[in-house]
């Protein structure tokens, strides 16, 4: 699994001007900070005491680089039924209704690869899980599709209602997904220092050499999965914790927002025995 470009670490223009807001996050981000670098988010809770060498890393929402282009597929995938309902208005109406139906749905998957959404983690439930796409939906949309072309015309209907199904409840699941606050806890350490590292008992080590990956995963929390990760930066290099949901969006481990509260036992004490590092304050 890649480090996360759900702009995960941030801008790397931003980060190379300013180490502070690597950590805090870009202003712009919430657009109510009015560019301060001091941003309150009363939904964030302080970790025990045990995480005093750990710092809070706030990583770029999701939600505000999808509400244009989703905010448009309702309009693609409507049109696309207008040539179908209105016959020889178009130059090739099967052509035209394809390209809008296309664009609908372009609109709406786009935003959540470009948001690191889509793709292989330990989260998933199976390679066919593309949560929060519903596949479900989606997959009977084409059985009855098929049908459409092989049986009867009527069956496209069905097919059209089941994509709208699955469009429908693609955005709901979307909506819940981008509701946490994205977020990680980093820790500075060496290389050297993680191969020496132990975990908590029900975490398991997925890679033994420190890279920017998966390192740990640990316990299932409803649907999502605690995890540490491995982050490099021009500053050093770090372990990140964070609470991977099955949409692949890396949620901040305290807080209140969650949609399924992380028990208190689970992370009363840092998951891993490391040898870390001191944070630089001339550096951030």
């Amino acid at each position: 699994m890649n480090e996360p470009t759900q702009y995960p670490v941030g801008r790397w223009d931003v980060v190379g001007r300013l180490n502070q807001q690597w950590l805090e996050g870009d202003p712009s981000w919430w657009p109510k900070s009015k560019g301060s670098l001091i941003i309150e988010h009363d939904h964030e809770t302080k970790p025990p005491d045990s995480w005093s060498s750990w710092r809070r890393q706030r990583l770029r929402p999701p939600g505000p680089a999808m509400l244009v282009p989703i905010a448009w597929t309702a309009f693609f995938l409507a049109a696309a039924s207008f040539p179908l309902i209105f016959p020889g208005r178009t130059s090739d109406d099967q052509l035209i209704a394809s390209a809008l139906f296309g664009i609908g749905w372009t609109l709406t998957i786009a935003p959540l690869a470009f948001t690191g959404a889509i793709g292989n983690h330990p989260a998933r439930k199976s390679v066919f899980d593309i949560y929060p796409i519903d596949t479900k939906s989606i997959l009977i949309g084409l059985i009855f599709f098929a049908a459409h072309v092989f049986i009867n015309t009527l069956f496209g209907w069905l097919a059209y209602l089941f994509f709208w199904i699955a469009w429908v409840r693609t955005v709901v699941a979307i909506s819940e997904a981008v509701e946490p606050s994205c977020g990680r806890w980093l820790l500075p350490v060496t290389a050297e220092a993680y191969a020496a590292s132990t975990v908590a008992e029900g975490w398991q080590k997925k890679e033994r050499r420190f890279g920017t990956d998966c390192l740990v995963v640990g316990p299932e929390v409803g649907d999502s999965k605690i995890i540490i990760e491995g982050v490099r930066h021009h500053t050093g290099t770090y372990l990140a914790v964070s609470l991977l949901g099955r949409s692949g969006y890396r949620y901040d481990p305290f807080q209140t927002r969650l949609h399924n509260p992380i028990p208190a036992n689970m992370l009363h004490e840092p998951p891993i025995e490391i040898a870390n590092l001191k944070w630089e304050n001339d550096d951030f």
